[in-house]
């Protein structure tokens, strides 16, 4: 608490206007200020050492960068012209995010916002920084040596980084405040979110309209930070124009920006993997362009093309193996899932791969491979075909459309399983990105309509060509059903309602064990004994019913 000088409020009103008076006002006011800044700075301080605390180590090996290292530093004198003259076209992008912008400047104290960053900060020293550290540890062997810098001391050093940024300081903290806002759903954090993005959004804009010498990378990675708070907070307007400012950066300024050591992979996998779980959870398109050669997948081919060596897999021999049934882009994308689960399998049975990078690469795959899918699901108009029920017009398009929705919510299934990236916990009454329950009525639904459409199309010789995608779809189903971490998500109505209809079909084409049912689920999708053994049990029901009499 500030301790000065209060002898001059207890004057009377003739003294209020007098030169002492007025001197002593003066000096007092100087005095709060020089005391407000000395805090100010020591609060910088201690903001900048947060990560310290977490890990004291750090200490020895990470410096506080001086002022002069903290100041912005031009780009060569050759590269200005270049850079200025490509970027200048750019800012009235950022006025309409700035002017159609859902938040308001903030008018709370400086003291108020003290505290907020205090508490931020404290987030994510006690709950981010040791769940990166945790999920490194997870997958990283620890008698392995990794080939790069494991990533827990990458995010650290580029968080320290962005604190120290005044065109990114503010969109981080709005990064830590809507990830706060996820795991406590405290409105108060989407407050600060949305003040704190403000503030980032005014400080690019004043950025880019005003310094003679932009430095490209520096501009990107202060977007790439804002995206994650636009996709956090939901602001799809937002989130869309900030994509085209760096669809534009990047298309000029590729090498540039690859050259960077600050790009950190991490955070913009982050933003991607916000964006394929938002829109799995809405069945819906995402909002980031993740078609092959595209912006999403340019930024990821180095690392692809690093790592790639180490998984020398067969596409063609995948697509031998595929179901001939399974024709366009959901065959492509069916082959895109195998080779991803084909280098998990690689990455899990031989510890001389299991290392940071290379999960970094097996996560991107993930990633985009179901944010496709999902793309392409929603694409196929399903919410119009099942709004007219068992009514549905019967023909060979419909049919088609169902069928690939359905396989579509399988292999997104055994993706997002696989993965990690489904019910994540996030404390003891908070879970994530919950999608199995919802996939599994969806597709209830899309195979109750399918059946009542197929009664009087299909021929033997249909069904013969059908039997291994159905199969395999109603397997994955019942798998789902009987493996799903939360028993109370299902209802007792839908319970057994897969694994019911899988042993009417394994009757019906007169499988008789699973090893001979294991052959065609495989020629859709191989799992390699990736399924957990919970489905053991309803398994072994379902085949000990087909050999009754």
């Amino acid at each position: 608490m500030f301790q000065g000088d209060f002898s001059f409020v207890n004057v009377d009103a003739s003294s209020l206007s007098t030169l002492p008076h007025r001197q002593r006002v003066t000096r007092h006011v100087h005095g709060y200020r020089r005391w407000k800044k000395g805090q100010d700075a020591r609060r910088l301080l201690e903001s900048s050492r947060f990560h310290e605390a977490f890990d004291p180590q750090l200490k020895s090996s990470k410096s506080v960068p001086s002022r002069a290292t903290r100041e912005d530093r031009p780009p060569d004198t050759a590269q200005a012209p270049t850079l200025s003259r490509s970027i200048r076209s750019l800012p009235s992008l950022l006025d309409v995010v700035l002017l159609n912008s859902s938040s308001e400047p903030s008018n709370v104290l400086s003291e108020q916002l003290a505290a907020t960053t205090s508490s931020l900060l404290g987030f994510e020293r006690e709950c981010v920084v040791p769940a990166v550290r945790a999920l490194e540890l997870r997958m990283t062997a620890k008698e392995n040596v990794p080939t790069q810098a494991p990533f827990t001391e990458t995010w650290i050093t580029e968080s320290k980084a962005y604190l120290y940024d005044s065109i990114a300081s503010h969109s981080y903290l709005s990064r830590i405040a809507a990830t706060m806002h996820l795991v406590t759903t405290n409105p108060e954090h989407l407050d600060a979110a949305y003040q704190f993005r403000y503030k980032g959004v005014a400080s690019l804009k004043d950025y880019m309209t005003t310094t003679p010498h932009i430095s490209i990378p520096r501009l990107y990675r202060a977007l790439l930070i804002l995206l994650f708070a636009d996709a956090s907070l939901g602001d799809r307007q937002a989130f869309s124009q900030h994509v085209t400012v760096l669809k534009d950066i990047f298309a000029t300024h590729q090498d540039e920006i690859f050259a960077d050591p600050s790009l950190n992979l991490l955070q913009y996998i982050n933003v991607i993997y916000l964006e394929v779980q938002f829109a799995a959870m809405n069945f819906s398109t995402t909002s980031v362009d993740l078609r092959e050669d595209g912006w999403a997948e340019k930024q990821l081919l180095p690392m692809w093309k690093a790592v790639s060596p180490f998984f020398l897999t067969s596409r063609s021999e995948a697509d031998r193996n595929l179901d001939s049934y399974l024709q366009g882009d959901i065959r492509t994308l069916f082959l895109d899932a195998q080779e991803t689960l084909d280098v998990m399998i690689k990455i899990r049975r031989q510890t001389s791969l299991d290392i940071s990078q290379t999960w970094v690469y097996a996560v991107s795959k993930i990633i985009l491979t179901t944010g496709r899918l999902m793309n392409l699901y929603a694409h196929l108009d399903v919410p119009a075909i099942l709004s007219q029920g068992i009514h549905v017009t019967t023909s060979s398009l419909i049919l088609q459309k169902l069928e690939v929705a359905s396989a579509i919510l399988c292999v997104i299934y055994w993706l997002r399983e696989l993965g990690g990236i489904e019910n994540i916990k996030m404390t003891d009454h908070r879970r994530l990105f919950v999608w199995n329950p919802i996939m599994l009525s969806k597709l209830r639904h899309i195979l109750t309509v399918y059946d009542a459409a197929d009664l009087d199309m299909a021929g033997p010789q249909d069904n013969a060509r059908r039997l291994p995608l159905a199969l395999w779809v109603l397997w994955t189903g019942a798998t789902a059903e009987h493996s799903a971490s939360d028993p109370d998500s299902l209802t007792v109505e839908n319970e057994g309602w897969f694994a019911e209809r899988f042993s009417h079909v394994v009757r019906k084409a007169g499988i008789e064990s699973m090893p001979q049912c294991q052959i065609i689920l495989d020629r859709i999708l191989q799992l390699h004994g990736m399924h957990t053994s919970a489905e053991d049990g309803w398994i072994t029901s379902c085949f000990s019913q087909a050999e009754g009499p």
